[in-house]
């Protein structure tokens, strides 16, 4: 289904028939340097290039936690302000079990972004100086750890969010989701 975006020109605002970009395309709630940190990533991977596979662990998370709790994490800014406005619930809900759905969600899709890419002569693996590179069998073999360490966290947020109260705001925002 596509969206009908909207962008303004001075004080009028003009139809488009492009979808409306969606936050987590846009919006980083966690940063390259803090999936490094928390994953191992190598030192010398540049940040810039962890951003399409942050979107992409991001969209994973919002589908785990709805629109509407991801909305209010996302407004929170967890980048910005690591207090989350001082929300004590949204801080426990990111720092213990967000983040590292999200570095280790990051770091699975990063594996195969950094073995291979498109040139103009075709699809080739990418190599440096001094390092061999791994064949596609190989590659899974590196993608199953961080995708069995993203998998046993979420799991521990759904089990978190599960054992909410039903008053909780956290919950109520996860339940009531559009």
């Amino acid at each position: 289904q596509e969206n009908e975006g909207r962008t303004s020109t001075g004080s009028e605002m003009q139809r488009t028939n492009r979808p409306a970009a969606m936050s987590w395309e846009t919006v980083k709630i966690i940063t390259g340097d803090t999936v490094k940190t928390l994953t191992a990533i190598d030192k010398n991977v540049q940040v810039a290039t962890l951003g399409p596979s942050i979107h992409d662990a991001q969209y994973g998370l919002k589908e785990v936690l709805g629109e509407t709790l991801y909305a209010l994490l996302e407004a929170a800014d967890p980048v910005a302000d690591p207090t989350l406005g001082g929300d004590a619930g949204l801080t426990t809900l990111y720092d213990t079990y967000c983040k590292g759905v999200l570095a280790w969600r990051t770091k699975q899709f990063h594996m195969r972004d950094s073995w291979g890419g498109a040139t103009r002569n075709g699809v080739h693996t990418k190599s440096g100086e001094d390092y061999n590179n791994v064949d596609a069998r190989g590659l899974s073999m590196l993608e199953d750890r961080p995708k069995a360490r993203a998998d046993n966290r979420e799991t521990e947020l759904l089990r978190y969010l599960n054992n909410l109260a039903d008053t909780d705001t956290i919950k109520i925002a996860w339940r009531t989701s559009v």
